[in-house]
């Protein structure tokens, strides 16, 4: 941009119909192309168009027209000739129809009070970019960074960088308002024939109070400039018939036909040919229903207020109804249900995971299940099949460990309405008595039909051996090596009596029962019956008993004493190999010794008694 001044010229009058809807300014004439307007093509120029009718901010507006930026080089100034500039401004003011802004200014500057979308081809100045751009800026200002600039270029989506290449670009313009005086301006900037979804640029703010002091009129127009650089600038208005209906129509005979035509004066005449003979002139016809399928070529032509009129054709093909089927199903929860579609040669599920006419499931709630079918021409459908998933009844049984020999009780509980056992009995409770681990299945039905099943498990653990007592002089000696309990004939169990020896207090018959660490008793051990006459503590030979003999891992020697005596056990050589003191119970790790026989020496203060044993 240059620094430039604001020139007032008359207006011109264009003595021919296109010139009614504007006035003309500047150096802008009419083109040969109705409704197209050069606004500059060389040097040190300035042009705009306004539209003889004020605009009211209170109210929305739409505006659709064409930009040409022409085709020379968008590059920094350098005493060139073949430099482009300057660019095009849409501009909205109240000051009157015939303002323009002249020199290198973008045909903004120096206009005020204003609001202008700037359309910037040529980097002069410090605060441009080093590329076309776009900006909302306010009050003639067309610089970057300053209180009048509202919407910077960095904020600008999708503008091109080569604009200025001798191509239409369409250029709508959309105001929204709210009663609150607030309003949004959206700028859609696109090619010849297409414009983004989505905006290039907005901005949203009072401007009828912040720009136009409280005044909602204004005239909106194009203006443009060139200073040392120039390009053929023009601005055309735009009519274009265009709708939407899919060129395959795949859901049956009957279409809807959208009206997407643009305008920048108001459209005022729409003409439909559906192409079977059927014609409408409303802007958004009722759906179309074909009598048959087929390939139709269905126009819209349209007229505006000016004069201008477009027409688009489109070439539809009506499909036969593409229908597909899926079947439902009803199941008990924990089962499974088998889906499969029909009407088409590949499907795919909802959940992505299936591929393919059938699948399995196993919901457990009613769930429903979408498949989607793609015809070869592209159509698209939906079907839903839905698994109601019914109560299982609930079904319990109790397991069991038992002792081989002994009976166990099984219970079933639930809410089914009847149950049955896998070999057909139907009671509740059941008495069994396996010889080995077993399992025991039973199955309950309810109301509904569904039936749940669940399982006892048994198990079966062997008796140990029956343990043999001897009597080894003042004690009882029992071959289990574990779980000992010593019984009294007459008196019963014998309390902490659990040790593989027992020492009896009385006359009587004994015997022992083995429990080892599973918890199975082994059946009742031979009964010894015992004499007791009394311990005579001076007779040291009498209450001594050393166990086992032969010895592998240890030596068990036990008196009845309440003494103290000394052990001493001795090789075949002499040599004395072990010597300690026991009182009442002594045990020897016999593991380190080496096989043969041994002299076990147990000494009082009165006698000392002499035993043999053999380690093996």
């Amino acid at each position: 941009m240059k620094n430039i001044y604001l020139l007032l010229i008359t207006i011109f009058t264009i003595n021919f119909a296109q010139a009614q809807q504007y006035s003309l300014a500047g150096t802008t004439s009419a083109m040969s192309t109705s409704g197209c307007y050069n606004l500059t093509n060389t040097t040190d120029q300035a042009g705009a168009i306004w539209n003889a009718y004020m605009v009211n901010l209170t109210q929305a507006f739409d505006i659709t027209i064409s930009l040409n930026f022409g085709n020379r080089p968008d590059i920094n100034y350098d005493g060139g000739t073949n430099c482009g500039g300057d660019g095009i401004s849409f501009i909205l003011q109240p000051v009157g129809s015939g303002v323009f802004g002249g020199g290198g200014g973008v045909g903004f500057h120096g206009i005020t009070p204003s609001l202008g979308v700037i359309m910037d081809t040529y980097s002069f100045n410090s605060t441009d970019p080093t590329y076309p751009h776009i900006s909302i800026n306010k009050n003639g200002d067309e610089l970057h960074g300053t209180t009048n600039e509202l919407a910077p270029p960095d904020s600008a989506v999708g503008f091109p960088a080569n604009v200025s290449d001798g191509l239409d670009h369409l250029f709508r313009i959309v105001w929204t308002p709210t009663l609150t005086g607030i309003g949004t301006l959206k700028i859609y900037f696109g090619n010849a024939t297409t414009l983004p979804i989505t905006p290039t640029i907005k901005y949203t703010g009072n401007f009828v109070d912040n720009i136009f002091s409280g005044n909602p009129n204004v005239y909106w127009g194009i203006s443009a400039s060139t200073g040392g650089c120039w390009n053929s600038q023009s601005v055309c208005e735009k009519t274009i018939a265009n709708f939407a209906s899919g060129t395959v129509i795949c859901n049956g005979l009957t279409v809807n036909f959208t009206d997407n035509s643009v305008s920048t004066l108001p459209i005022t005449n729409y003409s439909w040919d559906f192409g079977d003979g059927s014609h409408d002139t409303t802007q958004f016809p009722t759906p179309h229903t074909y009598s048959d399928t087929g390939v139709y070529n269905v126009s819209l032509h349209i007229q505006n207020s000016g004069g201008m009129s477009s027409t688009m054709t489109h070439t539809i093909q009506i499909l036969p109804a593409f229908i597909i089927a899926v079947n439902s199903d009803t199941i008990c929860d924990g089962s499974f249900a088998t889906l499969t579609a029909t009407g088409a040669d590949s499907f795919t599920w909802d959940d992505g995971l299936y591929w393919g006419a059938t699948k399995v499931v196993n919901p457990n709630t009613t769930t429903a299940y979408v498949v989607t079918a793609i015809s070869s021409e592209g159509c698209i459908v939906n079907d839903t099949a839905v698994v109601t998933v019914l109560p299982a009844p609930i079904v319990n049984v109790n397991s069991a460990a038992v002792c081989l020999g002994d009976t166990v009780v099984l219970t079933v509980t639930g809410n089914a309405l009847s149950y049955q056992w896998a070999n057909g009995d139907t009671n509740l409770v059941r008495i069994v008595s396996p010889n080995t681990s077993t399992n025991y299945v039973v199955s309950g039905v309810n109301t509904y039909g569904c039936v749940k099943t669940d399982s006892a498990v048994v198990i079966v653990s062997p008796k140990p051996p029956t343990p043999v007592v001897t009597n080894i002089g003042f004690m009882l000696l029992s071959n289990a090596t574990t779980g000992n309990q010593w019984y009294n004939l007459a008196a019963g169990l014998i309390n902490n009596a659990n040790g593989t020896n027992y020492t009896p207090q009385q006359t009587g018959d004994y015997f022992v029962i083995a429990t080892p660490v599973i918890g199975c008793s082994s059946d009742t051990s031979n009964i010894v019956h015992f004499n007791y006459d009394g311990i005579d503590e001076s007779n040291l030979i009498d209450h001594i008993a050393v166990y086992p003999n032969p010895a592998k891992e240890e030596l068990i020697i036990e008196t009845n004493l309440n003494t103290e005596q000394r052990l001493e056990i001795v090789n075949l050589i002499g040599q004395t190999i072990y010597t300690t003191y026991i009182y009442r119970k002594g045990i020897i790790n016999t593991s380190a010794f080496a096989k043969g026989v041994y002299i076990l020496k147990l000494s009082s203060d009165k006698e000392t008694v002499v035993r043999k044993f053999v380690k093996e």
